[in-house]
């Protein structure tokens, strides 16, 4: 009887018997070989997803660079990476879709600045025609309202309620946005200016007397950190930024035919990676850890016949009520 050179199973001839023992011996051999093999993709497998996870940590702590010919990898450490404003970008790492990275009271007025307040009286020493307030969101969302007072002077009959307008500068980007114009009323009142704030970042709120108005006679300023007037209420509310349930980046092939894509997520809902709008099949889903070290899932995919030119990759999101994170997300180039 012959046999394969390489494995030693055997190629019977025509006249050779036909043993049992023969058959138990080659199958046995075969079965090494498929565990071998099974061993031998297990550590290619993870030799891959350790890359994979060195490569996001690297841009997490380092900034871009790293395996870029061997992955293209969004590791959303940035509100730019997450696709920008209304993607949910909690700030610390990833897209969020819930509330859990709002603003907070205590953590916005504890190191709230007031810059100056507006003090119009004629026998005052301390002149303003301006009110302005600086602080540091800490959290994801949406300031829906401030609360602003104005001080009457009861010495002038003629001082009357003005129109203003409320404005917010990103310290830094210097990108303004304005709400109003509201007209002042009593001596508490709450506008609704609905300021979006990322958290980390610095802001300045301010408002004035319009140039013209001369006959408001009194102070005014706003109720965050004040050091004129203090009220019982909540000087400002929150809201939730709804986040976009996709992102899409264009992505350029370094010739490859086919790639692994990843997703870490965590919460509830589901993922999902598409090419070209062509949804990626889901191979399976694991437990692990994304790069900040914190428990999340991870879920593959399977992308056959990449495009040969420049193709969309969309990262799809959808939340359930709970809410969903997502950490990182990339193709892993074959």
């Amino acid at each position: 009887m012959n046999y394969t050179e390489n494995c030693h199973l055997p190629q019977w001839d025509g006249d050779d018997r036909v043993l049992r023992t023969d058959f138990n011996e080659a199958f046995a051999v075969l079965e090494k070989i498929g565990t071998d093999h099974a061993r031998v993709r297990a550590v290619a497998d993870g030799l891959v997803r350790d890359a994979y996870r060195r490569e996001v940590q690297g841009r997490v702590f380092h900034g871009l660079g790293g395996l870029t010919d061997g992955m293209w990898i969004n590791a959303l450490n940035s509100r730019e990476e997450a696709g920008g404003d209304g993607h949910g970008w909690n700030g610390k790492y990833g897209v969020c879709h819930n509330d859990s990275g709002l603003p907070t009271l205590e953590g916005v007025a504890e190191g709230a600045k007031e810059e100056f307040y507006i003090s119009t009286v004629p026998t005052y020493k301390y002149q303003s025609r301006k009110a302005a307030v600086t602080f540091t969101s800490n959290g994801y969302g949406t300031m829906d309202t401030v609360t602003l007072w104005a001080w009457h002077n009861s010495n002038y009959t003629d001082s009357r309620d003005f129109s203003l307008t409320v404005s917010c500068t990103r310290l830094d980007t210097g990108e303004t946005i304005e709400a109003g114009p509201f007209t002042s009323y009593g001596h508490w009142f709450y506008p609704k200016v609905g300021f979006p704030l990322e958290p980390g970042i610095s802001y300045r709120m301010e408002f004035k007397v319009p140039d013209g108005v001369e006959n408001f006679y009194g102070e005014a300023g706003f109720a965050l950190a004040c050091t004129r007037r203090t009220v019982d209420v909540p000087v400002m509310t929150f809201s939730v930024r709804e986040a976009e349930k996709t992102i899409v980046k264009s992505i350029k092939n370094p010739e490859a035919q086919s790639a692994t894509g990843i997703v870490r997520w965590n919460g509830q809902g589901s993922v999902g990676l598409s090419v070209n709008n062509t949804p990626l099949t889901v191979l399976r889903t694991r437990e692990t850890v994304n790069a900040l070290g914190r428990a999340c899932r991870e879920t593959e995919f399977r992308a056959e016949q990449l495009p040969e030119e420049d193709f969309d990759v969309t990262l799809h999101m959808e939340p359930q009520e709970s809410g969903l994170d997502v950490s990182d997300y990339g193709l892993i180039w074959e």
